[in-house]
């Protein structure tokens, strides 16, 4: 199985080789003008959509590949090819096609009989429980990282190792995407196949209960806002799309009994339209009855977003910056004018900051070629840490991120804290009892 697993993970790998190769090796015998002998020419370009690519390049690449196979093929063919080549190559094709695709369907099998098994043997949520509105998260976001799926042996043994540092809430993440294709939009969940898959997220949740954890489910649709925003009707059906999506995964936070549920992740201009968010809000509710929030980005989506009334939470994705001096008095400013105005706890639904110099001036930037520095993370903590904790408005943070492989670790810059001072840091504040 190992083989087969480490076959489907160089699918793409062997795809392109076997496409690229013959090509260059064609096109370098034309301009030379040297006799090609038995060249294949293998059109695997046909294919190259089932990357998953957007579907404009995923056409022009097929476009482009299969010009080029019948330039090669028509060009001084009695040289150097044959249709025999040619059909030789596309069965080849054809037949690497076909086994990489069974090897990931059994392997995809293997991995939903082995999550049905250990979500068997879990408790299960009681039906019609009710929810607690309000709790302190002294919280992760715990994501999926490097091929270490929600769900897997590995990410259930890193999850028993939160509790150790206090932690009492994570927050799970599933990814959704899209595209604008013309004037029609897609968005879809990340489906089974996904590292955030509805079954991992079961698992890692019933995990999480069983050792006393809340869990906030917070998903995350990447990069479809933009080119949706400028347009009445584009915005019109991202809305319809959306509301799809996000009862998708309310649906899976009232079966696992997620704690807390995130109804909107960092959107940017659409947290703009209130009536369309309202309508949203109002279709999450009649299918989950826990408590609800946003996570907005700092700066104007956090602070103009007008619909807090309507969720029991006010959440901020944190990453304002700090100045020279580590003061948090102007954050503090920014967080208790909304708070005022709305009367809502506050959950960072999202802070963090870089191991590397001056993280403070730039917290979003991750994995970068900076100096590192665990010194400065771990300082950032702090300040944040000492800036909101007591606060009576406050209900909690949760740090990005720790992930499923338990990355991290010394010599690592990335904003992990994991086996870092900073995760020292969270140690210190969740386990002293003060919330």
């Amino acid at each position: 199985m190992a083989i087969l697993a480490a076959l489907a993970f160089l699918q793409p790998a062997v795809w392109i080789v076997n496409t690229t190769l013959p090509l260059l090796a064609g096109l370098d015998r034309i301009v030379s003008g040297r006799p090609l002998g038995n060249v294949f020419v293998t059109p695997m370009g046909l294919f190259f959509p089932g990357f998953r690519l957007p579907f404009r390049v995923g056409l022009w690449t097929t476009a482009a590949v299969l010009a080029l196979t019948l330039a090669v093929f028509f060009f001084r063919r009695a040289q150097w090819a044959t249709w025999r080549t040619i059909a030789a190559g596309f069965v080849l094709s054809l037949t690497m096609y076909g086994s990489t695709n069974w090897m990931q369907q059994r392997l995809a099998l293997r991995q939903q009989a082995r999550t049905a098994a250990v979500l068997a043997a879990l408790p299960k949520p009681a039906p019609n429980a009710p929810f607690e509105r309000q709790f302190f998260q002294r919280g992760v976001s715990f994501t999926a990282e490097a091929g270490v799926r929600y769900g897997s042996d590995d990410s259930i043994a890193q999850l028993k190792q939160l509790p150790a540092y206090g932690v009492n809430s994570i927050a799970l993440v599933p990814y959704g995407g899209g595209r604008v294709m013309e004037n029609r939009v897609v968005i879809r969940h990340g489906g089974n196949g996904s590292w955030e898959s509805d079954a991992g997220i079961e698992v890692l949740s019933a995990v999480a209960h069983q050792l006393g954890m809340k869990v906030m489910l917070k998903p995350h649709l990447w990069g479809i806002g933009k080119e949706a925003a400028g347009s009445a009707d584009l915005r019109q059906q991202w809305f319809e799309q959306y509301r799809e999506f996000i009862e998708h995964y309310a649906r899976l936070a009232a079966r696992t009994h997620a704690d807390l549920f995130v109804v909107g992740t960092e959107l940017g201009t659409l947290t703009r339209h209130e009536d369309e968010w309202r309508k949203v809000i109002a279709c999450v509710r009649a299918i989950y009855s826990g408590p609800l929030t946003f996570a907005p980005t700092q700066g104007p989506e956090f602070e103009t977003l007008a619909f807090w009334d309507a969720l029991d939470y006010i959440g901020l994705d944190n990453y304002y910056p700090l100045p020279d001096d580590y003061s948090t008095a102007e954050l503090i400013n920014k967080v208790e004018a909304v708070q005022r105005k709305f009367g809502k706890p506050v959950v960072l639904t999202e802070a963090g900051f870089s191991a590397v110099v001056n993280a403070h001036r730039a917290p979003w930037e991750d994995e970068t070629d900076k100096e590192l520095s665990l010194e400065e993370q771990a300082r950032c903590y702090e300040a944040l840490l000492q800036a909101f904790y007591q606060k009576p408005w406050f209900h909690g943070v949760y740090w990005w991120k720790v992930g499923t492989n338990g990355y991290g670790g010394a010599g690592n810059n990335s904003m992990t804290p994991w086996r870092k001072p900073a995760m020292e840091v969270v140690k210190r504040w969740y386990s002293s009892g003060k919330r």
